[in-house]
């Protein structure tokens, strides 16, 4: 009968450690260790789980472009509460590796005219843009704010899902 306890334990112990390994975005980066959750599917990740983008040169003393997605709701250029987290690890690896200038892109998905999207996605990264300012303290004249519309997708716009993908601002640092 104690065996069976002990089993059942050890059994219960096993999958909890199991559970706790989550990796939603499959980047091999463990969630809770993740500093940039939601980085594209395939992507090339450091070990903090945020995606290196290119190389500044081929000496040591330049610095990589870092990239992270702030994900919006359909036709909304307000962030949600939810993706607070996204633009406060952002602003806590722009502080590990320093920076230069901080661009801001807003990204559409492809319902909609272009022109309103493109005017939406200007908003979208405004948005993000004033809270890096308000909460972080970054300098405005550092950030720059570019609109792309529904240009650049990460999906295929295909499906919702797709769709989803594709509403956001990516901030960029150098």
């Amino acid at each position: 009968m104690l065996y069976r306890q002990i089993a059942g334990l050890c059994c219960l112990f096993i999958c909890c450690s199991v559970l706790a390994w989550s990796d939603k975005d499959q980047d091999g980066v463990p969630d809770k260790k993740d500093a940039c959750p939601n980085t594209p599917s395939g992507a090339v990740v450091l070990a903090n789980g945020c995606q290196r983008v290119s190389q500044q040169g081929d000496d040591q003393s330049s610095k990589a472009e870092l990239n992270h997605s702030v994900f919006f709701e359909f036709g909304k250029h307000a962030v949600l509460a939810s993706e607070y987290t996204a633009i406060e690890r952002a602003y806590m690896m722009m502080e590990q590796v320093g920076f230069s200038t901080v661009t801001v892109v807003g990204y559409t998905d492809n319902v909609g005219n272009e022109l309103f999207n493109v005017k939406l996605s200007i908003e979208r990264a405004e948005s993000v843009k004033a809270i890096l300012v308000k909460q972080y303290a970054i300098k405005p004249d550092v950030i720059e704010v570019i609109g792309k519309g529904s240009d650049a997708p990460l999906s295929s716009n295909r499906t919702a899902l797709d769709r989803k993908k594709n509403r956001r601002v990516e901030i960029k640092f150098k």
